[in-house]
């Protein structure tokens, strides 16, 4: 596939993916195990490079303008011919896309996957008997119900390999800071650092580039999935202060994460960097609810005129929901 640069003043994207039908959704965490539509419509993914720093990069996924990083300490699990999960700290989600979508353009996505991710594939690692080496067909009914239960501790366990912590937000108190509230908010950052990327205001004074195995200099370094979740961290801390809370937990050291294998370098914030980003984060989390919102509504009535069997509503079990046709 063709990739696609667009040019601003201190950076630059290029589009290395685009599909024009997808879903992405939210595997919560919560008792009540809810699938969440988060956005349906057209999925990217884009290279970011600053051109002052042009060994700097980040990856972004998108669909319909709700984004969330890939990183290479972050998993990637494919558990059907068309359907990826995605681990962060926090966060679970599922990306699916409809039949029509051929095993060529699957194939061409799955080399991007590994190339910019720590990428799984549920057939190659199972020996059980399954649909082509996955558990069922993307359009089983019951998906969710029979996916998660396996792709979720494989995402745990390379989560925890890296030094991260899967599972529910420790920030998660009296029902404030949902994972719902979570994925805005790392679509949020995920857009507000791409957009510092290319004006130029992230600079060198902001972050720390990790190189714990003396790879050659000309390796780029490539964001670390903390540069996100440090900033998101940050916003539940401070809905929990704001909301009354005495205790809450610690905030995790920017620097924590460990890295065991060779091959790439790895970039993240400073406390400086924190700082700066985290003072205009509540009004870009704001816009970000706005946007989702409005889209999921705006793409779900579409999707309900064309008799598409897409919802954006989920029962207690998930059971026949937010599965593509």
């Amino acid at each position: 596939m063709p990739e696609f640069p667009r040019q601003f003043p201190n950076g630059k994207t290029t589009e290395l993916f685009h599909y024009p039908i997808s879903a992405i959704m939210s595997m919560g965490y919560e008792k009540r195990r809810s699938v969440t539509l988060l956005a349906l419509g057209g999925f990217f993914v884009n290279v970011v490079v600053q051109l002052v720093n042009p060994l700097l990069k980040i990856t972004v996924c998108s669909v319909n303008q709700f984004q969330w990083p890939i990183t290479k300490d972050t998993p990637i699990i494919r558990m059907g011919q068309r359907t990826f999960f995605f681990a962060f700290p926090g966060l679970l989600y599922a990306l699916q896309f409809p039949r029509v979508c051929g095993p060529t353009v699957v194939a061409y996505l799955v080399r991007l996957f590994k190339r910019f991710s720590y990428y799984q594939d549920f057939a190659e690692v199972s020996t059980a008997d399954s649909v082509a080496g996955y558990p069922c067909s993307d359009n089983e009914p019951s998906l969710w119900n029979i996916v998660r239960p396996l792709a979720e501790p494989m995402a745990h366990e390379i989560l925890l390999l890296f030094g991260h912590r899967p599972g529910l937000s420790r920030f998660y108190v009296s029902n404030h800071n949902s994972s719902y509230t979570r994925a805005i908010r790392l679509s949020a950052t995920t857009r507000t650092i791409m957009e510092a990327f290319v004006s130029g205001s992230l600079t060198l004074s902001c972050i720390t580039i990790q190189d714990s195995y003396n790879e050659p200099p000309c390796i780029p370094a490539r964001a670390s999935i903390i540069v996100f979740t440090c900033l998101v961290d940050a916003l539940e801390a401070s809905t929990l202060v704001s909301h009354g809370f005495k205790t809450i937990p610690l905030l995790d050291s920017c620097n924590n994460a460990f890295y065991p294998s060779t091959g790439f370098r790895v970039w993240r914030l400073n406390d400086v960097g924190v700082i700066n980003f985290v003072r205009g984060l509540d009004a870009a989390v704001k816009n970000e609810e706005e946007c989702v919102l409005s889209k999921t509504v705006e793409e779900s009535s579409s999707d309900e005129e064309k008799g598409e069997e897409v919802t954006s509503n989920v029962d207690d079990k998930g059971k026949g929901k937010q599965v593509m046709p």
